[in-house]
């Protein structure tokens, strides 16, 4: 199944969250938790569009799966960091990652991590604790 985008029905009180997540499962598990809190979700799959998707949804909180060893991804977000500084960026990683934590939170400017396998109770404190 090939999966680009989808979009969630809108929220009462929406807060748009876009996720960046290559893989289709653990997008739509983030997707349904955030839906069942009011959120309106978009998962983009091609870090190539994902500029274009936050200039068109202007998302309040951005999920971003960190690849550590990508140089162009570390590139993307620090060009999302830079032109789209009031967005709250939470990074998903995986448990086996290893990771500098003052890298991601001082270089990168991210607010939050997600480490996979996640589960609903850790995504909706996540969530909650982004104002």
């Amino acid at each position: 199944m090939k999966l680009n985008v989808i979009a969630s029905k809108p929220a009462v009180n929406p807060k748009d969250v876009l996720i960046m997540e290559k893989y289709d499962f653990s997008a739509m598990v983030i997707s349904s938790f955030l839906v069942e809190m009011g959120f309106v979700t978009r998962v983009v799959r091609k870090p190539e569009n994902i500029i274009e998707e936050i200039k068109k949804q202007e998302p309040k909180i951005l999920f971003y799966e960190w690849d550590q060893g990508a140089e162009a991804d570390k590139e993307l977000l620090k060009k999302i960091r830079n032109d789209f500084p009031n967005i709250e960026v939470v990074v998903i990683r995986h448990t086996a990652q290893k990771v500098s934590l003052d890298e991601l939170f001082v270089y990168y400017k991210i607010n939050k991590i997600v480490v996979r396998p996640f589960s609903r109770r850790e995504v909706t404190k996540v969530v909650s604790q982004i104002k």
